[in-house]
C-alpha cells in the first residue's frame, strides 16, 4: 500500500509540476509525449480505484457488481486504447473511443437509478441466450440434441438459475432495451444528447466498418481508383484528451459510490489531473485552430 501512496503522491506532484503546461513548439510529437504522460497517470489511477474494496467489505452482491464489473471493463478499455494510442493505430484507437463511452454512460446511468435499473440491465444482457434457448428447445422436441448443444444448453440453464431469471418471462419478453430505453434517450436523461451523433453515431463506423471508415482508414483514393492502405493513421492528443476526461469522471463517481477513497486521495488526484487534461486539450485545440485559420 505505502507503494501505491507514493506513486499517487508522484502524480499528484507531475500534474502541480505541469500545471502551467510545456511549450510544446507547435510540435505533435510534443504534444504527443504529453498526451502519453496522462494516459499513463490515468491509467494507473483508474486501475488502482478498480482495486479498492470499501472497508468492511469481502465482496459484492450480484447487482454491485455490475457496477464494479463496468468500471474494471472501463479501465481495460482505456488500457487497451492507450497501448494502441502509443503505437500510432489512429483507426483502433477510434473504436475503443465509443466503446469506452458506451460503457462510462452505462455506468452513470445505473449509478443514478439504483437497484431495480441494474436488474433490468442483467436482464435484457439475456437477449442472444434467450434466442440460442429458443432454438435448442425447438430442436429438442424433434430430434436428441447432439453433444456440444447439451452442453450449450446446460450452460444456459445454470446461467439462468444462477442470475434467477424467470424463464416464462425471458422467452415472452419483447424490450431488450435497459428501462425500455434506447441509448439515445439514456444520453438525454443524463444531459448528453448532443453527444450521441458526435460520438456514439459516428463511432458506429468505426466499430461495424462501414464505407466511411474503409474510406478513411483502410483505403487510399489515387486517379480515380481504390488501393490497400496498409499503414496506420497518426494519432494525436484529441484521441486521449476527451476520453481520459470521461474516464477520470467516471473514476470519481465509481469511487464515491463504492466508499473506497474516505480521506479522497485517488479522488483529489484525479480531479487536478482532470483540470490539467482539459487544460491541455484547450491549448492543443487552439494550436489547430490556429494553423487552420492560417491556411
Amino acid at each position: 500500500m505505502e507503494d501505491i501512496i507514493n506513486e499517487i503522491q508522484r502524480i499528484k506532484q507531475w500534474v502541480r509540476d505541469n500545471s502551467s503546461l510545456p511549450d510544446f513548439k507547435s510540435n505533435n510529437n510534443e504534444y504527443m509525449k504529453f498526451a502519453v504522460e496522462i494516459s499513463n497517470n490515468v491509467r494507473y489511477l483508474m486501475f488502482v480505484a478498480a482495486s479498492l474494496i470499501s472497508e468492511g467489505k469481502d465482496g459484492y452482491s450480484k447487482e454491485d457488481a455490475v457496477i464494479v464489473g463496468l468500471f474494471v471493463r472501463l479501465c481495460k478499455l482505456y488500457d487497451t486504447l492507450c497501448w494502441h494510442a502509443a503505437e500510432n493505430h489512429a483507426e483502433i484507437v477510434q473504436i475503443f473511443v465509443r466503446l469506452i463511452f458506451e460503457t462510462s454512460i452505462n455506468l452513470e446511468y445505473l449509478l443514478k437509478n439504483g437497484k431495480e435499473t441494474t436488474e433490468n440491465f442483467i436482464f435484457i444482457s439475456y437477449k442472444a441466450t434467450k434466442e440460442n434457448y429458443e432454438d435448442l428447445l425447438k430442436k429438442k422436441k424433434s430430434r436428441e440434441l447432439t453433444g456440444i448443444e447439451k452442453r450449450i444448453m446446460a450452460k444456459i440453464e445454470r446461467q439462468i438459475q444462477e442470475d434467477e431469471i424467470d424463464v416464462e418471462r425471458l422467452l415472452t419478453n419483447k424490450n431488450w432495451k435497459i428501462n425500455g430505453k434506447s441509448f439515445k434517450d439514456i444520453l438525454k436523461e443524463l444531459n448528453f444528447e448532443g453527444a450521441y451523433s458526435y460520438v456514439f453515431g459516428n463511432g458506429s463506423s468505426y466499430v461495424h466498418g462501414d464505407w466511411k471508415d474503409l474510406k478513411a482508414s483502410h483505403l487510399e483514393y489515387k486517379n480515380s481508383l481504390y488501393y490497400p492502405k496498409l499503414g496506420h493513421d497518426r494519432v494525436d492528443p484529441r484521441y486521449i484528451c476527451p476520453v481520459s476526461v470521461i474516464c477520470l469522471d467516471a473514476l470519481v463517481k465509481f469511487l464515491e459510490w463504492n466508499k473506497s477513497d474516505p480521506d479522497s486521495f485517488i479522488t483529489s488526484t484525479a480531479n487536478e489531473m482532470n483540470k490539467l487534461v482539459r487544460r491541455f486539450d484547450a491549448k492543443h485545440e487552439e494550436e489547430l485552430q490556429g494553423a487552420w485559420d492560417s491556411d
